[in-house]
């Protein structure tokens, strides 16, 4: 249900974006800004580009920069085109970067979407995680972003080799504890040692270093090599991991993965 409303929100918004009578560039006065931004903020222009920055206790939180900023107080919500957000920790270290075609604003659910060409970029303290997709919701009160669909790379900062690649139809990530759970049509590749997980649904949480399915899995190797059944529990790099019940499959070389039979 939560993920239809908001489908519907989206779809709302997208045709709202479209009426260019909607309102007036936002100026730093707007009560709508204010109330999206706080009152630690500002918004000024820049070359022709419209910048907003949003600060708590005296510290960066959060920019925005875009071409084309509209304020619609009727519907509630600011629209960006394109959106480039800038998200900041506690310290003022940028840990997050979105990148869209069309952005917006709901004021009512709290939500900022991006659409269109999203881009995303993440840094931690030991991974950079990219995720494309064409639809991006940032649920600003949880610290979460809903994303439709998932391309999401993760390697080590410095590393040319990606370490992961997930695809699915949908998925939840959560900024804070790092964990993500996918859903539809999920496919995980870890490319170090070629092995790719294949399944319904997934939680891959990178900071407690866990990989967990509660259906259907299939486990591959790039050997051709194949186990399957149902509820998947292992580290992230496979080295250690499980097949709960309704095995089978087809094992080449005993020696390789042995220790997750």
């Amino acid at each position: 249900m939560k993920i239809l409303s908001i489908f519907f929100v989206m779809f709302i918004l997208s045709c709202g974006g479209e009426d260019k009578s909607i309102g007036k560039i936002a100026s730093k006065d707007s009560m709508l800004i204010q109330q999206y931004l706080g009152q630690s903020s500002n918004v000024w222009k820049d070359e022709g580009y419209t910048v907003l920055t949003k600060s708590t206790n005296g510290r960066k939180t959060m920019k925005i920069i875009t071409d084309t900023l509209v304020n619609n107080s009727e519907s509630g919500n600011i629209t960006f085109d394109p959106l480039d957000l800038y998200m900041y920790d506690s310290v003022g270290v940028q840990t997050l970067n979105v990148k869209s075609v069309h952005g917006f604003f709901y004021q009512a659910k709290h939500l900022t979407i991006a659409t269109r060409n999203v881009e995303l970029e993440s840094k931690t303290e030991d991974k950079l995680i990219m995720l494309y997709t064409d639809s991006l919701v940032f649920l600003q009160d949880s610290n979460e972003v809903e994303v439709f669909p998932v391309h999401m790379k993760i390697f080590t900062p410095g590393m040319d080799t990606v370490l992961y690649v997930v695809h699915a139809k949908r998925g939840r990530w959560n900024l804070k504890t790092l964990k993500s759970t996918l859903h539809d049509d999920v496919k995980l590749e870890y490319l170090r040692d070629n092995v790719e997980l294949l399944c319904e649904d997934l939680l891959f949480d990178s900071k407690e270093d866990v990989v967990r399915s509660e259906g259907h899995v299939k486990f591959k190797r790039v050997s051709g090599d194949y186990i399957e059944g149902d509820g998947f529990l292992s580290d992230s790099r496979f080295e250690h991991w499980k097949i709960k019940e309704n095995i089978k499959g087809e094992i080449l070389d005993l020696e390789v993965g042995s220790d997750g039979l």
